[in-house]
């Protein structure tokens, strides 16, 4: 057992006063804490003002687009749309929505176009299409005689509240958060595993090299 002891005392000490053991054991929290700064640092960045001009030949839709820190719309119904398009080429304009003016809106739903160089986000589009399809819809509850306010009101809004049988309020997305928790600890036994692999590899090779266990 002294030999065992004297043996472990000995690898402890080398790794342990090792410069690379002392300088990550400091470094990496700090390294860990800097990435995620970082990260929020990306996060908090404002994009440039993209702006996206609106040729709405309806007069319906372009006062549904709201502008925001990210997307500027402009109303140039007014200007010809070969114009706007060359300004797209030209980059004056990061796109161009295109709503034309159909006989019935069931053909309007096909007939919207979106012109840009770049191939745009999906939730842009998403957000595109969210806003004309809700805008639509009024129209259609307009246009068959529906109440459209009633409609509104009739439109359920529900909030569960997660108690536990004890009686104590629980927390949403309690299990998404203990998944996160568990995958961030897994992710640390990981590397914690690959390290200390690897300098037992280290050991292993440095006692076949210098014969160390032999002489302690």
């Amino acid at each position: 057992m002294s030999k065992l002891s004297l043996i472990i005392k000995r690898e402890f000490i080398a790794k342990v006063r090792n410069k690379s053991f002392i300088v990550m054991t400091f470094l990496s929290p700090l390294l860990f804490v800097g990435i995620a700064v970082f990260v929020g640092y990306l996060s908090a960045m404002k994009a440039d003002l993209k702006t996206i001009a609106i040729h709405d030949e309806t007069g319906l839709f372009a006062q549904e687009f709201k502008s925001d820190d990210e997307y500027k719309y402009v109303d140039l119904s007014s200007v010809n749309t070969k114009t706007l398009k060359d300004s797209i080429v030209s980059e004056s304009y990061e796109g161009l929505l295109v709503i034309p003016k159909v006989t019935d809106n069931k053909a309007l739903e096909k007939s919207i176009q979106y012109i840009s160089n770049d191939s745009p986000s999906v939730m842009f589009i998403d957000d595109i299409e969210d806003i004309v399809a809700e805008k639509l819809t009024q129209e259609n509850y307009i246009k068959s005689g529906l109440d459209t306010l009633a409609i509104k009101n009739a439109n359920a809004a529900v909030d569960i509240k997660l108690t536990k049988a004890s009686g104590e309020a629980a927390l949403k997305g309690l299990n998404e958060i203990k998944i996160a928790i568990g995958g961030a600890f897994g992710y640390l036994i990981m590397m914690f595993i690959v390290i200390y692999g690897n300098m037992v590899m280290r050991s292993v090779i440095e006692e076949k090299v210098s014969r160390i266990i032999e002489v302690i």
